[in-house]
């Protein structure tokens, strides 16, 4: 178990420095962009489906949103699915 923590600590780091690049930030500022035209209205919340890290669902929520992220972890392919849900209000 361990060496999955370690694993998944390095990946993340590795990730979090993609998106401090300009080309990780013009990503995220792009896809941003798109969805903020359907979140015009107030009390809305977000389903964010295969989240992640859940950059874009923490970005949402320092907005003001009511966020869910939801993860399809494959413990064993096609045997076992186990979910990971993160709610952020």
């Amino acid at each position: 178990m361990a060496s999955k923590a370690a694993a998944f600590s390095k990946s993340i780091q590795s990730y979090l420095t993609y998106t401090k690049m300009p080309w990780g930030q013009l990503f995220y500022a792009t896809a941003w962009h798109q969805i903020d035209r359907f979140l015009e209205g107030a009390g809305q919340s977000i389903l964010d489906v295969g989240c992640g890290f859940g950059i874009t669902s923490s970005a949402y929520a320092r907005r003001g949103k009511a966020v869910t992220g939801l993860v399809l972890l494959y413990v064993k392919p096609w045997k076992h699915i186990a979910v990971n849900i993160l709610k952020i209000d």
